[in-house]
């Protein structure tokens, strides 16, 4: 049986793990013609992929942007590439500092036991 993937079919999102399995075995670079765009299924291709300077994340970095074009990018740090990137990343980096984060740990933990509190009533 020949594979036809597309990751927003109602049978691959009502369970992806047997076509996953397919993708892996059969077809690790499948080429979606309808969204003009690659499915890669194997670890250590998707990690050199991503590590490669010859890709952009400008144009989008999840299946809303890349593959429907649907949602707009809207220009975030995880859609920009080298070296706004690495500005961007070096200017919020210290907001990030265990020391930082310690400081609204006390308010991080107010918020998110209050929206508990809101769904177990």
């Amino acid at each position: 049986m020949k594979l036809d993937y597309d990751p927003f079919a109602e049978v691959v999102r009502n369970d992806p793990y047997p076509f996953y399995a397919r993708l892996r075995d059969e077809a690790p670079a499948y080429f979606m013609e309808k969204y003009d765009a690659w499915a890669i299924s194997r670890f250590q291709d998707i990690w050199d992929v991503c590590s490669s300077d010859a890709l952009s994340v400008a144009r989008g970095s999840a299946p809303g942007h890349i593959l429907t074009k649907d949602q707009a990018v809207v220009p975030m740090i995880n859609n920009v590439d080298p070296p706004e990137h690495t500005k961007l990343r070096s200017a919020i980096r210290t907001l990030f500092l265990p020391r930082n984060m310690r400081a609204v740990e006390p308010q991080a933990r107010q918020l998110a036991n209050s929206l508990l509190d809101e769904v177990e009533a």
